[in-house]
C-alpha cells in the first residue's frame, strides 16, 4: 500500500471507529466531521474530590502522564480518565465509562479527581475534545466551549 491509500484506509477506520459519518474527500485530502468541541477549564480553584462508593486509583508516570481509574469493590475498573501534561497544560484525553455502570457520576468522578491531581501539582488549564454526549458532563464540571472541531487528514 503506498500513503495515500494508507490515509484512505485509516480515516475511513478511524470514522467507523468514532461512529461519524464517512469521510468526505476534498482538495488535501479527507474530511470529517465529528460532532466534537474543544472545552478549556480554568483549574485554580479545584475542590478536593469525594470517592464514596467506589475507590479511585491515580497513576503518575512522573512527569507527563496522570491516570485515574474508578475500580468497582470487586476490583473491576468501572470509568477512567487520563490527563497528559504539555506546555503548562493539562490535556484531557480517553475518558471513558463502562457501559453498565453509566449514569451513576463515575465521569464527574474521575473527571474531578483528574482535575484535582492537575491542579495539586500547579497545572491551571486544561483542556480536551468533548463529544456531543460528553459536552454536557463537562459543562455541568465548569467547562466552556472555545470551539466546535473537526479533525482532518491531510496529504
Amino acid at each position: 500500500m503506498d500513503v495515500d491509500e494508507v490515509v484512505r484506509a485509516w480515516v475511513f477506520g478511524w470514522a467507523v471507529s468514532r461512529g461519524t459519518a464517512p469521510p468526505v474527500p476534498v482538495d488535501e485530502g479527507w474530511r470529517v466531521e465529528p460532532r466534537e468541541f474543544l472545552m478549556s477549564k480554568d483549574l485554580a480553584a479545584v475542590p478536593e474530590p469525594r470517592h464514596e462508593s467506589y475507590d479511585v486509583k491515580v497513576t503518575e508516570d512522573g512527569t507527563s502522564l496522570v491516570k485515574v481509574v474508578a475500580v468497582t469493590g470487586q476490583g473491576e475498573p468501572a470509568a477512567r480518565a487520563q490527563g497528559a501534561f504539555a506546555q503548562g497544560v493539562m490535556t484531557v484525553d480517553q475518558v471513558e465509562t463502562e457501559p453498565a455502570r453509566r449514569r451513576r457520576g463515575l465521569g464527574r468522578l474521575v473527571m474531578t479527581t483528574l482535575e484535582y491531581a492537575a491542579a495539586e501539582r500547579g497545572v491551571r488549564r486544561a483542556a480536551l475534545v468533548a463529544t456531543e454526549d460528553g459536552r454536557a458532563l463537562y459543562h455541568s464540571l465548569g467547562w466552556t466551549v472555545g470551539s466546535p472541531i473537526t479533525a482532518t487528514v491531510r496529504r
